[in-house]
């Protein structure tokens, strides 16, 4: 059972880390759901000032009073996790798992450091992929697979055009789902509903598909050059 808590629409847009509305939150959840714990608390957006000792000392009481397991965030950079979770270990607690944006068409999160970060501390944090395989639940059907434009359709033609040549035949969002799955405490989140997309997104990694390194990083290297071709096509175009 995992919830997050932060965001707040009243007065505009903000994230909200204050102890009372932490608390708040936490027995919201509770009493909707009728449960006596949550298993995974996150923080679902960073706020503009990370109040780390405030939050560490309302999730000690939280923890002692037996109302959360685990706590995570979403969306964080380095920088605001190792502050929180130094607050946070002088309470004998951890954070467990980093959410983040992360796939083949998005891998801003490895070039940035932020995956990298978390997956070689000396106990690694487990990484949260949403937008596996291109989507964004904020910005309506996915752009790769729905009326895809001229960009869009030239990343996916690559994908399946590796696919076919490396690992027998997957599409394009299974080479995607295959490329994050093989790394390990990687866990990919997927946006559809639909169980026939579920199936087939997840059967390699079912089958127990995976990628060589030489694979991974190749891929990696081939996208982030393709798509730095790409933008130099389009800006050519629009000049």
């Amino acid at each position: 059972f995992v919830c997050k808590f932060g965001i707040r629409l009243n007065g505009g847009y903000h994230v909200d880390t204050s102890p009372s509305w932490i608390r708040s939150m936490v027995d919201t959840y509770l009493t909707t759901f009728n449960t006596d714990y949550i298993d995974v608390l996150m923080i679902h957006n960073p706020p503009s000032y990370l109040n780390a000792w405030d939050i560490a000392a309302t999730y000690k009481e939280l923890y002692d009073e037996g109302k959360v397991k685990y706590f995570g965030v979403s969306n964080f950079f380095p920088n605001d996790f190792d502050r929180l979770e130094e607050a946070m270990q002088a309470h004998d607690l951890t954070l467990s798992v980093l959410e983040t944006m992360f796939s083949t068409s998005r891998p801003q999160k490895w070039n940035d450091g932020t995956v990298p970060n978390m997956l070689n501390k000396e106990t690694p944090i487990p990484v949260l992929a949403w937008g596996a395989v291109g989507g964004d639940p904020m910005n309506g059907p996915n752009p790769l697979f729905v009326n895809p434009g001229w960009k869009e359709q030239q990343f996916v033609n690559h994908l399946t055009e590796f696919g076919g040549s490396n690992m027998n035949g997957l599409a394009a969002d299974q080479v995607m789902m295959t490329w994050l799955t093989s790394m390990q405490n990687v866990v990919a989140i997927l946006g559809t509903t639909k169980a026939d997309r579920l199936v087939f997104q997840t059967m390699p990694t079912i089958c127990g598909e995976e990628m060589s390194d030489e694979e991974w990083q190749s891929l990696l290297q081939s996208i982030q050059r393709r798509v730095h071709t790409l933008h130099s096509v389009q800006l050519h175009w629009k000049l």
